[in-house]
């Protein structure tokens, strides 16, 4: 990974707006970047500031709050699920380590 190729992905990003975004495949088809690789930069340069967002018709350059707003709740939805996967398999692990338990005493 480079800055060149991050500045590529910015640029094309950059270009792109809500009505027209541009799925990561072709992202990386333009830019000669990984799927994977497109998806870091991505991340770094939001991290960075840059008003990148998305949704399942793929990334573009955010132009207003609300366009923001929409790919926040997409990811707190994400963070939500998550969340609730993990809870369900902790209360898995702790049955499984109870019947294990009841197991040793019979």
């Amino acid at each position: 990974m480079n800055n060149l190729e991050k500045i590529n992905v910015s640029a094309v990003i950059r270009g792109r707006k809500s009505n027209n975004p541009i799925v990561v495949e072709k992202l990386s088809a333009m830019t000669g970047v990984s799927d994977r690789v497109c998806k870091k930069y991505v991340q770094e340069l939001r991290q960075e500031g840059l008003p990148i967002a998305g949704d399942e018709d793929g990334y573009f350059w955010a132009e207003n709050p609300a366009e923001l707003d929409h790919v926040i709740n997409i990811i707190k939805a994400h963070i939500h699920s998550r969340q609730e996967t993990i809870r369900s398999l902790e209360r898995t692990r702790l049955a499984m380590l109870h019947d294990k338990q009841m197991s040793r005493l019979l």
